[in-house]
């Protein structure tokens, strides 16, 4: 007597459903890092006391907004000084040293952790891979 078994586990729907959880998840964790190294105090500034926050009042951290679309994202601070601060400027007679806080986080400098996106992105992959399976 013969048997027969038929079945599907539909692995490209489940990795597809879980990397876009991680991606998400990630995008978030990163967006956090950015608006933690603006307040964190490693930023040289002319003036006492150097180093220093980036904060003043607060508008441009709370100006931050982004987007996820995919495994893309767009990270944005609405204020219109933003660039000013995060590239640096001259106007007029003051010089506005650049204080990239986007830079430091992704690449690890200023006194700034390095935030390990594939690190993370591998560790929730394999945790929403894994809850599916």
């Amino acid at each position: 007597m013969a048997f027969t078994f038929h079945w599907e586990m539909r692995l490209e729907k489940i990795a597809d459903e879980a990397q876009k959880k991680a991606a998400a998840e990630t995008y978030k964790s990163l967006n956090q890092a950015f608006q933690r190294a603006i307040t964190a105090k490693k930023w040289s500034w002319p003036i006492s006391p150097s180093p220093r926050d980036i904060v003043d009042t607060g508008s441009l951290r709370q100006s931050n907004t982004y987007t996820v679309s995919g495994n893309k994202a767009v990270f944005k601070w609405s204020k219109e000084y933003a660039s000013i601060v995060h590239n640096g400027a001259i106007s007029g007679r003051r010089n506005y040293p650049a204080r990239p806080w986007t830079e430091a986080v992704l690449h690890g400098e200023y006194g700034i952790k390095q935030y390990d996106i594939a690190g993370r992105y591998k560790q929730l992959f394999i945790r929403y891979f894994n809850e599916k399976t």
